[in-house]
């Protein structure tokens, strides 16, 4: 019942496009499910990256800005819709001390505060790229 609630909810992005809240909360829960899934295995051809990982914040982003102006019964909707997907992200990533996700996700200023551009994850590609990007610069 509740993702038949978010379809009739369009989150406004650049350029007059829309999308429906349903839409991109499925995509937020599908990215961390999947990125979760491939931390637990080993790197194949297909596994995503860092870059992926980017993709995956930045549709947390939108269901974060889509949420403002929301009434009362629909921000609570989002937020539960939400909920398990963001508590898999905090248990599969730490905090990330050094910056590095905002750092190279280079999320909009005014969303680098936002607490997922503070986690890294524990293990797996994404992981191994962020780090070895860092260790390049140093």
């Amino acid at each position: 019942m509740i993702m038949t609630d978010l379809e009739g909810i369009r989150v406004q992005l650049a350029h007059d496009r829309t999308f429906t809240m349903q839409g991109v909360v499925v995509g937020w829960q599908r990215h961390i499910a999947r990125l979760a899934e491939e931390m637990r295995g080993p790197v194949r051809q297909e596994t995503w990256g860092a870059h992926d990982y980017f993709a995956a914040l930045s549709l947390r982003d939108l269901v974060e800005t889509g949420r403002y102006g929301l009434a009362r019964r629909h921000d609570h909707l989002v937020a539960a819709s939400v909920a398990a997907t963001d508590e898999l992200l905090r248990e599969i990533t730490e905090e990330d001390r050094r910056g590095v996700v905002v750092r190279y996700g280079e999320p909009e200023p005014s969303l680098s505060s936002r607490w997922w551009w503070h986690r890294l994850p524990t293990r797996g590609l994404v992981r191994e790229e962020l780090d070895s990007w860092y260790a390049n610069e140093e």
